[in-house]
């Protein structure tokens, strides 16, 4: 089989996925769920390259310094369609690093999400300080609220901003960066919270693969659509159903808040910030939470 027939066969699987789901029992992230929105026919829509990212600057230790904001944004994924994302820098997938064995790079990152994040470097031989432990929290620039409830463990806290050392003493790869936190790392991945970043080094060079434009990052992601163009994340239909909090701001209502005051019919009339639990108390009695 050649390269074209590969990918053709892998893409279609992944269509599959996303149309017909695992078929695991109702609740569960493996659930059926099927966009409802029209999709677009195979091979129609035009493939997005993310942005290589430029560095900010020199960091004081002379390392190559990268700058990326974390941030609420729309991006039209479906043609015609706008879809709510958590993305690097308002993006999905979020910027390309590209970095080169033996030259450490810094990467800080700034988080303008209504929620805390971690950031993990999947495939990096990475020092444990920039590592992206579940629980080293980098919590929302501005906001003083307490976050570190996760099961009553609490890691190293940076207040809105966190730098990450990575010293690329690897061979080359290619290797991406996701949201790593505590409990919600789905359902931020899901919502758009990844990125490639790329190890090269003089053997790869030396060997006969595409260059320039021929060489494409390529991330194969299983997402449904809501109605309303929105993430359509399994978990989100339990307790919260398709109600206006879990469409446009589901991963608040859904996996950052809980109901704290419940009116007539226990319909919540409050929600508050958690850090911890996809809390969704709608239509149970009062007081009572649920684990979406």
């Amino acid at each position: 089989m050649n390269r074209r027939g590969f990918l053709g066969l892998l893409g279609g699987a992944a269509a599959v996925t996303a149309l017909a789901g695992c078929g695991a029992a109702r609740g569960s992230t493996g659930e059926e769920l099927a966009s409802r929105v029209p999709l677009p026919q195979p091979y129609r829509v035009p493939l997005p390259v993310p942005p290589v990212a430029r560095p900010a600057g020199v960091h004081p230790s002379g390392a190559e310094l990268y700058r990326i904001t974390q941030r609420v944004a729309e991006a039209e994924i479906l043609p015609g369609v706008r879809t709510p994302v958590l993305g690097y820098d308002g993006i999905f997938p979020g910027p390309t690093i590209e970095t080169r064995r033996g030259r450490p790079v810094v990467v800080r990152h700034r988080n303008e999400l209504p929620v805390p994040t971690v950031v993990h470097l999947h495939g990096g031989h990475t020092p444990a300080d920039s590592d992206g432990w579940p629980l080293d929290l980098v919590l929302p620039a501005g906001d003083s609220r307490d976050w570190t409830g996760h099961h009553g463990m609490t890691g190293d806290l940076a207040a809105g901003e966190r730098e990450h050392v990575y010293p690329t003493d690897q061979r080359a790869a290619t290797l991406w960066y996701h949201d790593h936190r505590m409990d919600f790392t789905g359902p931020a991945v899901y919502r758009g919270l990844l990125g490639l970043h790329v190890v090269r080094d003089d053997e790869e060079d030396a060997l006969p693969l595409p260059r320039g434009d021929r060489e494409l990052p390529l991330l194969i992601c299983d997402r449904s659509f809501a109605d309303d163009g929105s993430f359509a994340y399994p978990a989100s239909t339990r307790e919260c159903g398709r109600s206006r909090a879990s469409r446009t701001s589901g991963w608040r209502a859904c996996w950052a808040t809980s109901c704290s005051s419940t009116g007539r019919r226990g319909r919540c009339t409050r929600w508050t910030p958690r850090a911890t639990g996809c809390a969704c108390s709608t239509r149970r009695t009062r007081g009572s939470t649920s684990s979406c």
